[in-house]
């Protein structure tokens, strides 16, 4: 009786990562132990495939949720079984948006801090320091009545905490007011106060006194 010919079969293709949820933009690899074997992959969207992609390293990432299939070849020998994982994305939240902007403001101006994504949480400080989960939850305008800067955070379930946002305020200084005429005045003569400040409410006394 004639032996028939083995023919091996091809290893089956690892990922670099099992299953499961990763933040957006991880990298993810596959190997084969099968030396000179190719990899062919497939995603969920196309499945079964009709044509498998052949794998090159650094193509792929994680930037979606989905189901990776891949499988191996090798000319002579069987192909490979076909192996499989789910990955979930995480996705990172924006930064949240600080209004207005780092600057000169007048005393009493409100801040809003928002951030794009709904139902995200927003966590701040308003002395400089890091913002944490155990800081303050935003929650209406922030009241400007001193030098102040305000950092923030957003943090929602299913996304990745967002960068941090700074503003920082200094308060506008209320112009000198300035007299009309000349300092030698003939009586009677009227006297002007202004402002260059715009609304500003001007005090004065006529005795010499502080105002």
């Amino acid at each position: 009786v004639k032996n028939e010919p083995v023919v091996k079969k091809v290893a089956t293709p690892v990922f670099s990562l099992p299953s499961g949820t990763y933040d957006e933009g991880t990298k993810l690899s596959v190997t084969c132990a099968t030396e000179g074997a190719k990899i062919y992959l497939a995603l969920d969207a196309n499945w079964p495939a009709e044509e498998w992609v052949e794998y090159s390293e650094g193509m792929l990432e994680i930037g979606a949720n989905f189901t990776l299939y891949a499988i191996a070849k090798l000319d002579g020998w069987e192909d490979s079984d076909i192996a499989s994982a789910e990955y979930t994305a995480i996705m990172p939240l924006t930064t949240p948006v600080i209004n207005p902007a780092s600057g000169k403001v007048e005393n009493g101006t409100k801040v809003t801090v928002t951030c794009a994504i709904e139902g995200a949480t927003i966590y701040y400080t308003t002395d400089g320091t890091e913002p944490t989960t155990e800081s303050a939850v935003y929650s209406a305008p922030i009241v400007v009545n001193e030098e102040m800067t305000i950092k923030a955070f957003a943090v929602k379930v299913g996304y990745t905490n967002s960068a941090v946002a700074t503003a920082s305020y200094t308060i506008k200084e209320t112009e000198t007011p300035t007299f009309s005429g000349d300092d030698e005045v003939v009586a009677g003569t009227a006297i002007t106060i202004t402002c260059a400040t715009e609304g500003a409410t001007i005090y004065y006394t006529t005795d010499g006194t502080e105002p």
